[in-house]
């Protein structure tokens, strides 16, 4: 019996309701006599979640080889668990959840593919369509969008304001979204 037991999903379709949101807690699973039992555990690091498997960041390391230098990292998954993997040339290799800071961008001038990375919406692209000062605070709105290679992003209707996101980079230079 393997380690861990991954559901697969279909794809989700923009037009149905948002899903219902499930915990960001990843474990092992133990099995005890007939029943399949999850223990939890906590996530420690916010890249280190199941539904950011194969998406790829810019964060800042600072551990091991790297000195707060700048790379790009994909989230994958290894014995049944995300990890953080930095590809060098043709070879990859795990960097501790600890060495990794999210880099945080400036919302007024940028404004490309957002990724939420906790939350209801996590592993969703949405993009920038406004922003404003309120309270002293800057507040962004971005809309959820379907992104697909070749083709333009397609609005699906649903709309978040960011009085409940900070923000990062992914590995293309876009800003990436983390509720708090």
């Amino acid at each position: 019996m393997p380690d861990s037991v991954i559901s697969s999903t279909p794809a989700w379709d923009p037009s149905s309701r948002s899903p219902i949101a499930t915990p960001d807690l990843v474990g092992p699973n133990i099995q005890l006599g007939q029943q399949l039992v999850t223990q939890p555990s906590r996530v420690v690091h916010p890249l280190l979640d199941l539904r950011l498997v194969g998406k790829q960041f810019r964060v800042v390391a600072n551990g091991g080889n790297f000195k707060e230098k700048e790379i790009a990292v994909v989230i994958a998954l290894i014995s049944g668990q995300p990890s953080i993997r930095f590809n060098r040339y043709k070879t990859s290799e795990t960097i501790l959840p600890e060495w990794v800071s999210l880099k945080h961008p400036n919302p007024k001038r940028d404004n490309g593919l957002l990724v939420v990375v906790q939350g209801e919406h996590c592993g969703k692209h949405v993009r920038c369509i406004h922003h404003r000062y309120q309270d002293e605070q800057l507040k962004m709105v971005v809309a959820i969008v379907n992104m697909m290679e070749g083709t333009a992003d397609r609005l699906t209707g649903s709309v978040l304001k960011s009085s409940l996101v900070r923000f990062f980079t992914s590995k293309r230079g876009n800003w990436q979204l983390q509720p708090v």
